[in-house]
């Protein structure tokens, strides 16, 4: 019968990417991929050498940890990848960042089914 909770978490996750996502490329250099995702921010508050508080703002790509294939291999996010969004006729260009010390990405979920990974905008083509 399997883990009750881990279904139901595969189902919720499959709803998300059949309703709430957009396609984007993802690239590591030359190697690039199609991906569902769902887009999200976290906010950062990191002190800075002086003791003032940074505020700093993701745009995330909420994506399957099985949709990201590499030159045909399971990979994980690496700081510099890129996410190219298409917006009507401009192409929204993001670098995979780590804000303030932070991870780049994280999972999303207890089964590690779903990567979120941090971002900034780095052009707009």
């Amino acid at each position: 019968m399997g883990d009750m909770l881990q279904n139901g978490s595969a189902w919720l996750e499959n709803q998300r990417v059949k309703r709430c996502s957009r396609k984007v490329i993802y690239a590591r250099g030359s190697a690039t991929v199609e991906v569902n995702a769902t887009t999200g921010r976290t906010i950062f508050v990191v002190n800075d050498d002086y003791g003032a508080q940074v505020r700093t703002e993701s745009r995330d790509y909420l994506i399957l940890a099985a949709e990201l294939l590499l030159a045909g291999n399971q990979a994980l996010p690496e700081v510099g990848d890129q996410v190219r969004e298409q917006a009507g006729s401009q192409t929204f260009v993001y670098e995979v960042v780590a804000p303030g010390g932070e991870p780049h990405f994280r999972y999303s979920d207890s089964y590690r089914q779903t990567l979120r990974v941090h971002t900034k905008l780095i052009a707009q083509e």
